[in-house]
């Protein structure tokens, strides 16, 4: 009896009991205290655009796309048309021929052929025990260029007359060719680099650092300054003293092939493809200068003569 009061006394007041919670819910629903479903939340107007695309962003969205397309072909049209320019400078080959390979034999006929030449054959022809190829000056063969056997370094040419050549093999005792100790295959080539010395007969290696890689049948090879690689010949040698900062190496360069065998100068020359293509730029430029500083001088005058003619009327 007290029970039921209380209750009543509760629910009169508006407060919810949780005594029998299912009955109590039901309760308060018949009295439209307590919803019978909650609602849900609305979206809030802030963020109601940002899930559906505005019709005009996306038509101005297409609209610059399109004209970017546009202008990319526009400057692709006007765009000059311009080829890669050819090297400045690049490598030839003057073919030649040893007319003298430094042996005491072949000295001796070179001797006498220059000599059966006469007074003329004198000056024109470099008469030399070291070894002579048939190329000189009027083939524009220079001092410290470089004498190949296919791809075989042989030396630089040291003397140079106007029809012959003479040879600073690389086992000569005045011989020094910076090298390359190969240590890997590939490119770029890598490995200790040291100085070739010639002995007079053959030639050792220098300076190579105790830290790099040697041992006897590793390449020696010669990089120029354009990359390109020339066989050397292979290590003969290769001791490392104790305590010391550099291996002890000896190298077996290519032998000369005999008098009469074919050779070959490597040279570099200027193109002349880019000689010409500067030359018909810088022609152009002069034409456009002129032909504006004319332009220019027509307007003045044209003008003067209006303010002149306009004066004389006045």
């Amino acid at each position: 009896m007290l029970r039921g009061l209380l209750i009543a006394a509760l629910l009169t007041a508006g407060l919810v009991v949780a005594v029998t919670p299912l009955r109590t819910v039901a309760v308060l629903q018949a009295r439209q205290w307590w919803p019978a479903s909650l609602p849900t939340a609305a979206p809030s107007s802030q963020f109601a655009h940002a899930t559906e695309p505005d019709p005009a962003a996306t038509l101005e969205r297409r609209e610059l796309l399109a004209r970017c397309v546009a202008l990319e072909a526009e400057l692709a049209r006007w765009r000059p048309d311009v080829p890669p320019l050819p090297p400045l400078v690049r490598p030839r080959l003057v073919a030649a021929q040893l007319v003298h390979d430094g042996r005491d034999d072949s000295q001796e006929t070179w001797a006498d052929l220059v000599v059966e030449a006469g007074q003329a054959g004198v000056g024109q022809l470099v008469v030399s025990d070291r070894p002579t190829f048939d190329a000189g000056r009027g083939r524009r063969i220079a001092a410290d260029d470089v004498l190949l056997d296919g791809r075989w370094l042989l030396g630089r040419v040291s003397q140079v007359g106007r029809l012959t050549s003479t040879l600073e093999p690389l086992t000569a005792a005045t011989a020094r060719t910076p090298v390359v100790l190969v240590t890997a295959e590939g490119r770029p080539i890598r490995g200790g680099r040291g100085l070739l010395v010639g002995t007079g007969t053959t030639a050792k290696l220098e300076q190579v650092p105790a830290d790099a890689a040697a041992a006897v049948g590793q390449w020696v090879v010669a990089v120029l300054d354009d990359g390109i690689v020339l066989l050397v010949g292979p290590v003969t040698r290769a001791e490392l003293p104790a305590g010391q900062p550099h291996w002890t190496l000896e190298v077996a360069p290519r032998q000369l092939p005999p008098s009469g065998q074919a050779v070959a100068v490597l040279q570099r020359h200027i193109v002349p493809a880019r000689l010409g293509r500067t030359a018909v730029t810088s022609s152009a430029t002069v034409t456009t200068s002129s032909t504006t500083s004319s332009t220019t001088s027509s307007a003045a005058t044209s003008a003067r003569n209006t303010a002149t003619g306009g004066e004389g009327g006045r």
